[in-house]
């Protein structure tokens, strides 16, 4: 029996904006008050001259494991796998999950699986552009784009845009703020890609005291975190989510493109972008024999993005723009695997097999019907896609 690690069919998205105008018109800030030109990236907010303190503002949209325990099984460890001579050189628990991103004990495993969807498309319509030939006859406005593409296929960029300063309220329709982050990332220059919106940012004395927190870490042996995997953690005893964050919407993109000058970008429209990756994501799929896992950098900034993106019931956190959306980009045949790699034990080399734990940890090995140990294998499963201009 194989284990199989976030392999279910990609998501499918819809984009319904058009595509802006050569000079996008942005809306005005919501208090004159507020400058417009700010560095997206400085928290500190001075109140001097300013009629609000957006600091004291929390976000209106909770983020991933805000909400309430789906049941007691939520997060229970009953089975896991660990090295088939001696589990003590390495395990791994396989907690409960009950696939809903509210659950403040479950919310990691749907953003996993979310990632994987969205990874598996996203790398899909890269691989399917190599496919596509750029002929005489087609359209200019037909070929330009699947040049630029193509060309750019292996090289996709992360880019996150602010937009400018006291621009949207708590209170402003999502979807305007969604339509305006699309739009931004369309006009930057990026042809195809996914969009994530987060609806705040960390306080500067809340980002000193994780580094603090994480150089305790560090020098006591132990491993240090992302900064908002404390935050959901708690890290710091605040409570709550919010108390860690304060409102300041922006985006983050990962497409392929050419971006536009930034300064000529920021006069036209007067967002701010940061290309994050100027060297680009590396494609390269790597299998981490000490963790027993597939080490994929698209991924893990997919999954990372989300950890902390706007949860709203029944919206998604993720949404295509250009040359990725449904209209364009297709799946084809059946799921089948991509990777594919049997788990061994990183200490003796035994293979990793399935158990059944007990008080979290491995307690008796798995058998079949037939009595046989059930072996354990990490595959990322997925689809083909279909690119048509």
């Amino acid at each position: 029996m194989l284990f199989c690690l976030e392999s279910d069919k990609a998501i499918d998205v819809s984009e319904t904006w058009e595509q802006p105008s050569t000079v996008y018109k942005w809306p005005e800030p919501i208090s004159p008050d507020c400058p417009s030109n700010r560095d997206p990236d400085d928290a500190r907010i001075s109140a001097i001259g300013l009629s609000v303190d957006w600091e004291a503002i929390r976000s209106p949209y909770d983020f991933p494991g805000m909400g309430t325990a789906t049941n007691d099984h939520c997060g229970t460890i009953m089975r896991g796998a660990a090295c088939s001579q001696d589990p003590t050189h390495w395990s791994r628990a396989h907690p409960t999950n009950c696939n809903r991103l509210s659950c403040p004990v479950c919310w990691s495993g749907k953003v996993r699986k979310t990632a994987r969807q969205v990874t598996d498309r996203f790398r899909g319509f890269l691989e399917a552009l190599e496919g596509l030939p750029v002929t005489l006859d087609m359209e200019p406005e037909r070929s330009e784009p699947l040049k630029i593409l193509k060309r750019r296929a292996g090289r996709p960029l992360h880019v996150m845009y602010s937009p400018p300063f006291g621009t949207y309220s708590p209170d402003t329709p999502l979807e305007r703020i969604w339509k305006d982050g699309v739009a931004m990332a369309k006009a930057s220059g990026l042809l195809a890609g996914y969009i994530i919106f987060h609806p705040a940012r960390l306080r500067d004395e809340v980002k000193e005291a994780l580094r603090e927190h994480n150089r305790s870490l560090k020098a006591s042996g132990e491993a240090t975190k992302p900064f908002w995997e404390h935050v959901h953690g708690d890290a710091l005893g605040l409570g709550s989510m919010h108390e860690y964050a304060y409102w300041s919407p922006h985006f983050h993109a990962v497409g392929v493109g050419y971006l536009d000058n930034s300064k000529d970008f920021h006069q036209a429209t007067g967002w701010i972008y940061k290309n994050k990756r100027p060297r680009g994501i590396p494609l390269e799929v790597r299998w981490n024999e000490k963790e027993n896992r597939f080490e994929d950098q698209i991924y893990t900034l997919f999954n990372y993005l989300m950890t902390h993106a706007a949860y709203v019931q029944g919206k998604r956190a993720t949404r295509t723009f250009g040359h990725l959306n449904p209209q364009h980009v297709q799946r084809v045949g059946e799921q089948f695997v991509k990777h594919y790699h049997a788990a061994v034990c990183p200490v003796c080399g035994s293979p990793v097999i399935r158990y059944w734990f007990k008080d979290d940890e491995p307690d008796q090995p798995e058998v079949d019907i037939e009595g046989e140990h059930r072996p354990v294998a990490c595959r990322i499963c997925g689809y083909n896609y279909r690119v048509r201009l």
